[in-house]
């Protein structure tokens, strides 16, 4: 997994007029998800994660927040805090502003994953003193597998009056984008049946039937279908191996 490149922006002061929090009121902040850039590959994948808060004392306190970023896995049970440069420190508000909004942008993101960050708000009297706290969760930001998924889906055959038999190999792409450019062989009593057959394109989501002619597998042995078998995919179930279906 390549280790996620932080990029914080430049953050957006704005000072505009905001009615004063009656007393004992909680501190008003919010968080939101700008963008979720999903890509195939990872240097696209981005997340912009944005939080606004507003002054407690008309615009005489200073107001700082944090960004930490976590991330779950496909899978995981939990989130867990990434670690990295740009995030996990606080970032302030110049004086006498009312509104303080920051964006955070996360880049090269690893999938499939979930990302959310945790935002931590302060308000800092004029004397330096914080005197009120805030935390907020952004929402989920998901990272699917954009990756092609190509398998064998199944093996059948029929004999021939010569002798022989036609076997039919079923590819599949589960994936979410276009395969293109890979090897489908079969295997029949221990030898490869030429020849082996190349695939210009399948696209997400599709199958296309593969024959293939050559002797009768022997009852009981092993048929083997290999997709890929030169790594150009990077995701491929490679290998199928069923017992002789000529019955």
């Amino acid at each position: 997994m390549r280790r996620l490149l932080l990029i914080c922006l430049t953050c957006a002061l704005i000072a505009i007029v905001v009615v004063p929090l009656a007393s004992g009121q909680a501190p008003r902040a919010t968080t939101a998800v700008d963008r979720c850039h999903a890509a195939l590959a990872s240097t696209e994948r981005f997340a912009t994660f944005s939080a606004t808060m507003r002054s407690l004392r008309q615009g005489s306190d200073r107001m700082q927040m944090r960004f930490d970023l976590f991330r779950r896995d496909k899978g995981g049970p939990e989130f867990k805090y990434v670690a990295a440069p740009g995030l996990g420190v606080w970032n302030p508000a110049n004086r006498r502003v009312r509104r303080f909004r920051f964006r955070q942008k996360v880049a090269n993101l690893s999938a499939p994953a979930a990302y959310r960050a945790v935002v931590s708000f302060r308000w800092i009297s004029a004397k330096g003193r914080v005197f009120a706290r805030s935390t907020r969760l952004t929402r989920l930001c998901l990272q699917p597998d954009l990756r092609p998924n190509v398998r064998i889906g199944r093996i059948t055959g029929s004999p021939q009056p010569n002798g022989s038999a036609v076997y039919q190999v079923t590819v599949r792409n589960d994936g979410r984008t276009a395969a293109t450019g890979f090897d489908v062989s079969l295997n029949v009593n221990g030898a490869v049946v030429p020849p082996t057959q190349t695939l210009a394109a399948l696209a997400a989501g599709a199958k296309q039937v593969v024959s293939f002619r050559g002797p009768r597998c022997a009852p009981g042995t092993p048929v083997v279908a290999v997709v890929d078998a030169r790594n150009r995919i990077d995701e491929a179930d490679d290998t199928l191996t069923l017992p002789c279906p000529l019955g």
